[in-house]
């Protein structure tokens, strides 16, 4: 197989993982490419799930929902219907098929490798190395034009990581990652992301990224995939201009995850540098370094998270147990605290006297452990303003000074929504028995 071709209508080059017709390019995930390319091999034959699967993930168990998406995937780039397919099609019990024309571009690489090894013509080589000198000026070249013609990007929205273990009792994880990613790019004070809230109105939807773009008023979206297999977590990701619908970068990580940390940080420092964003010292520090983690209890943790989004009484309960077993797993886990913190203060069913001093205390050992988390002074200041009538005791950052505003009040916004939800009768009752917390327990 040569190692550019050309499918349809479609030049595609493998190398890059991206497909390009009429002057318009799209990236893929690699492994979305390496299916294409195992289907390129073979046009106009059925090759089963099973040798297509041993193809690409070998040595990996990946459930067959993997590859369903990644046929998903290219037809969506191909825009080819499953029911009329010019592209590729579905055999019923018996795998797929390409139906489209393939046309290698180019020497076919074995080729080349006898050439190279048996005969060593030095001309050959000679004419290689100009080659590669001349596609890599021109790639830096264009980079540069490409980086000059784009306007400013000072704005952006994590859009949900796509699931791709065919597991939704995964998806914890999937919104976990893009709740983190979202975090950890939010502490850039340049730059405006959108909350999670806002952007979680579009998993699993059809609207192109231009549309998202202006309904979220900004300049560029982050969207990938996440697939985890047992200790390992691999993330896809690609950032798009949303005025030109153009990809601006593209790129996959794999880590242990125990070093899940140190993947976002590498993620969020490429969408920094590509962007080129001013981040300060201080910023630095804490959007590109990272710690590692017990595996155990950062599943533990996002599960919680899972949960406490949920925004109910069940969730919150179920928020807690798992917030629990993180501390539990790893007892210096600041941000498993934290948790833990908000979710007993929204634990509605409770009566405050319960589970109020149970959040300070959580708050407070979040503070102990890192003293310079965000999140545990929001916590902390939370609790004292509602419950304990401390108004001018610290009440973390405050969102009106930076570009964030909306990503860091979105939980209290929730917050609101909540009690909104409930009738006002119970609210009265809430509210007298806040009082008696507030009056009674001292700082």
């Amino acid at each position: 197989m040569a190692s550019r071709l050309r499918v349809g209508e479609w030049r595609v080059a493998p190398e890059l993982n991206s497909l390009e017709r009429d002057g318009h390019s799209v990236h893929v995930e690699p492994k979305i490419m390496q299916v294409l390319v195992t289907l390129a091999e073979r046009p106009g034959t059925v090759l089963s799930k099973e040798h297509i699967l041993s193809q690409v993930w070998p040595e990996t168990f990946v459930s067959e929902e993997v590859l369903t998406r990644s046929i998903s995937e290219l037809r969506r780039v191909f825009e080819d219907n499953p029911r009329e397919p010019t592209y590729i099609q579905t055999i019923p019990k018996g795998g797929y098929r390409l139906l489209a024309p393939v046309v290698a571009e180019g020497m076919d690489t074995e080729m080349i490798s006898t050439i190279w090894w048996e005969r060593k013509e030095w001309g050959l080589v000679i004419a290689a190395v100009i080659v590669l000198l001349g596609a890599l000026s021109f790639y830096f070249m264009n980079r540069r034009q490409h980086a000059a013609s784009r306007g400013r990007i000072s704005s952006l929205a994590v859009l949900p990581l796509t699931n791709l273990s065919g597991d939704a009792s995964q998806d914890y994880f999937s919104d976990g990652l893009t709740d983190e990613l979202t975090t950890r790019l939010a502490k850039i004070s340049a730059l405006r992301v959108i909350s999670r809230t806002s952007v979680m109105q579009y998993k699993g939807g059809t609207k192109t990224a231009p549309e998202i773009a202006r309904e979220l008023n900004v300049d560029a979206l982050l969207v990938g995939s996440v697939l985890r297999s047992r200790d390992r977590v691999r993330i896809s990701a690609q950032l798009i201009e949303a005025g030109s619908d153009k990809n601006v970068w593209t790129e996959s990580y794999e880590r242990d995850l125990r070093d899940i940390l140190a993947l976002q940080a590498d993620v969020a420092r490429r969408v920094a540098e590509e962007i080129k964003i001013q981040v300060t010292p201080e910023e630095s520090k804490k959007v590109f370094t990272a710690r590692t983690v017990n595996p155990e209890a950062y599943d533990s943790y996002l599960k919680g998270a899972y949960y406490w989004e949920k925004f109910t009484d069940a969730g919150m309960r179920k928020a807690i147990s798992y917030y629990q077993q993180a501390i539990d797993m790893d007892p210096n886990y600041a941000l498993a605290y934290v948790g833990l913190a908000d979710a007993y203060h929204e634990l509605w069913d409770t009566p405050p006297r319960e589970v109020i001093p149970k959040s300070r205390a959580a708050s407070e050992k979040a503070l102990q452990l890192d003293e310079g988390l965000p999140d545990a002074h929001s916590s902390l200041g939370w609790v004292k303003w509602i419950y304990y009538w401390d108004w001018a005791g610290p009440a973390g950052p405050r969102p009106g000074n930076n570009r964030n505003a909306d990503f860091h009040a979105s939980k209290d916004a929730r917050r609101n929504d909540k009690r909104s939800e409930h009738s006002e009768k119970d609210s009265r009752s809430r509210l007298l028995d806040d009082q008696v917390v507030g009056s009674k327990l001292s700082l």
